[in-house]
């Protein structure tokens, strides 16, 4: 046998093994991108009283039948857990979605309405979770930029104060059977800068984030905002409005208590 004959023999000997090595470090590197294979849809359904206000469905509270007509709302910083340890999670980047940031904005509307968002999507393990962590709001670090210069869901002007002031974390508009209207508005308070049209250099004095952690109760693709559990103790025709004006409102106290103490959101 000549040499080059024995050289051939050679490379299709040892080519089985190079491919086996090939494969392992694929499936490594597959395995290290926990990302790569599930992506997941979590529906978000705002209820009143265990009931979905959905496609402007009126509800009664205060003695009177209400409509939305803006529920938006930012989350951030959300994680998963099994058994308190971390469970790989990323928010995927869309319109209402970038970074760690997602908007959940006019939950009062259909589900196929086009300006409104009703799903965050999840790139990771979550059917591996038994628990979710959030915050209601948004870090000082994000509170602040340039809306203008923003990509969505940071450059929406309904969701806006100033650039002082930051983002409304939350606004639900609603409007009576009676015409009577009533407005909540969340944003941090006690902000400094030379002018509202400069950010502040230091975080404000009253933030106003939440966090919350859930459990999950079913099969985890529901995140339910329960309506009736935010408004609770509010009465809108005698309190009137809660545009966090300043932390010494009544009724943004009241709505501040019930962030903090009730159980705004659950897990199904």
């Amino acid at each position: 046998m000549s040499m080059r004959n024995i050289a051939g023999f050679h490379q299709v000997r040892y080519c089985p093994q190079i491919i086996f090595v090939s494969a392992i470090v694929i499936i490594l590197l597959q395995g290290c991108n926990p990302f790569s294979s599930s992506t997941h849809s979590l529906a978000v359904e705002l209820k009143y009283r265990g009931k979905p206000v959905e496609c402007n469905a009126s509800f009664e509270h205060d003695g009177q039948y209400w409509t939305l007509s803006q529920f938006a709302m930012y989350l951030s910083g959300i994680s998963a857990q099994r058994q308190g340890q971390p469970v790989e999670l990323e928010l995927e980047e869309n319109d209402w979605q970038q970074g760690d940031v997602v908007l959940l904005f006019g939950l009062n509307q259909c589900d196929e309405h086009a300006e409104s968002n009703h799903v965050i999507t999840l790139a990771g393990d979550l059917q591996q979770a038994d628990s979710l962590t959030f915050t209601l709001g948004l870090p000082f670090n994000i509170n602040h930029l340039n809306p203008v210069t923003q990509s969505s869901p940071l450059n929406i002007s309904e969701m806006f104060w100033s650039w002082r002031n930051g983002y409304k974390f939350v606004r639900i508009d609603m409007r009576s059977e009676h015409k009577n209207s009533w407005s909540y508005h969340l944003g941090s308070l006690g902000c400094v800068s030379a002018a509202s049209v400069r950010a502040p250099e230091s975080a404000c004095r009253y933030p106003n984030t939440f966090d919350f952690s859930v459990s999950k109760q079913s099969d985890g693709t529901k995140l339910i905002v329960h309506l009736d559990r935010l408004l609770q103790d509010v009465e809108p025709l005698k309190q009137g409005d809660c545009m966090f004006e300043g932390m010494g409102e009544p009724l943004c106290q009241i709505l501040a208590t019930n962030l903090s103490g009730r159980e705004i959101f659950t897990w199904h």
